[in-house]
Order: structure tokens, then sequence, then C-alpha cells
């Protein structure tokens, strides 16, 4: 992996990549077995298929420059990011629902807890067991 970083810096830093794009990417670099581009991937994908540390250096990079080289399990990459899409989230009104239902539950299961324990401390319990009834 040496080679390849050192290549990757020396690429990097002879400002070759300056004015090369998105679509230069390939006259650039060495096939790559997932693919040459990565389109609209989401950082979870990008993660999963490399490392949450090379998600975490691809959302950092500036849109539509190359990236310093970065190294991840498979080598070491220059990444062009062309843009960035706005995550799909649910809007806090659709979410408001399924949170405040979620809540009420917690905090039902919260009241019953301490219900429980109130009782528990007036009662002294004791755990008899008998053989005869785990031979049942």
């Amino acid at each position: 992996m040496a080679a390849a970083e050192r290549a990757a810096s020396a690429l990097h830093a002879s400002g070759q990549l300056a004015d090369a794009g998105f679509s230069d990417a390939l006259s650039h670099g060495d096939r790559f077995a997932f693919g040459t581009n990565f389109i609209a991937r989401d950082g979870r994908e990008i993660a999963s298929l490399f490392s949450p540390a090379f998600r975490d250096a691809v959302a950092a990079l500036t849109v539509q420059r190359w990236s310093a080289p970065l190294a991840s399990p498979y080598g070491v990459h220059l990444v062009y990011v062309q843009k960035r899409a706005p995550q799909d989230l649910p809007a806090w009104q659709e979410l408001r629902p399924q949170l405040a239902h979620d809540m009420m539950r917690r905090e039902r299961a919260r009241a019953v807890r301490r219900h429980l324990d109130a009782l528990k401390a007036q009662y002294e319990i004791e755990h008899v067991w008998h053989e005869d009834a785990l031979a049942r």
C-alpha cells in the first residue's frame, strides 16, 4: 500500500486534478472492485463498504474538489464529491405522533415499575422451590 499511497499523494500534489471533474475519474486511477463511481450513496452504505472512519472523512470533504489520499481497507483513494443530496429525514410533524406514543409507553412502563417496586417493599418475598414442582 505504501507505493499506492505515494502515487496518490504525488498525483494529488501535482495539481493535475485541480481542473479534473467527476467525469475525469477513470483517467486518474485504477478500477475498483465496487465500481469507479459511487452515485447517490448514503453514509451508512459508505461505512459498511469501507469503514466508519472513511465515511466520516468523505463527509468532511469539500464538494467539487479532489481529496487528499484517503485510506480504506481496500487501499488509498482520491475522492471527488460532485454534490451532496439532502438526507430524506421525515419532517417533525410526521414524527410527532410516534414520538408521543413512545414517550407515553416509556412513562407508563416507568410508572408500573415504580408501583411494583413500592408493592415489593411492603412485603417479604420468599422463594421456595419444591422438588415435585420441578419434576412437572
